[in-house]
């Protein structure tokens, strides 16, 4: 496999990932200040999204865990009013099989 060194993570081949964005296969994860959003395309699908939130005018070098959301085939979280999201890890199980991905607002 090719690992590729973008930022701070270090990616297999055939993961995508850009500001704020990440995708394998049928699996897709953007996150933004004010949402992050993942998204399973397949049969047999769940997510589950773990995303990390910053105080607004604060560091995001200060992330703290929102907790864990699930779903089928699409999830969204929200930070609550003064928040922002900084980072969300996403896990896609498509037809029995298990994709992680994490992106960066």
């Amino acid at each position: 496999m090719t690992a590729l060194l973008m930022g701070c993570l270090v990616l297999t081949n055939g993961v995508n990932v850009f500001a704020g964005y990440a995708s394998q296969g049928g699996a897709t994860l953007s996150v933004k200040t004010n949402i992050a959003d993942a998204r399973s395309k397949g049969t047999y699908v769940k997510t589950v999204v773990n995303a990390y939130r910053y105080k607004a005018g604060g560091s995001a070098n200060s992330l703290i865990a929102m907790g864990a959301k699930s779903g089928t085939s699409g999830v969204a979280v929200y930070p609550p009013s003064g928040w922002y999201i900084g980072k969300a890890v996403s896990q896609h199980t498509i037809n029995g099989v298990v994709t992680t991905l994490a992106a960066y607002s």
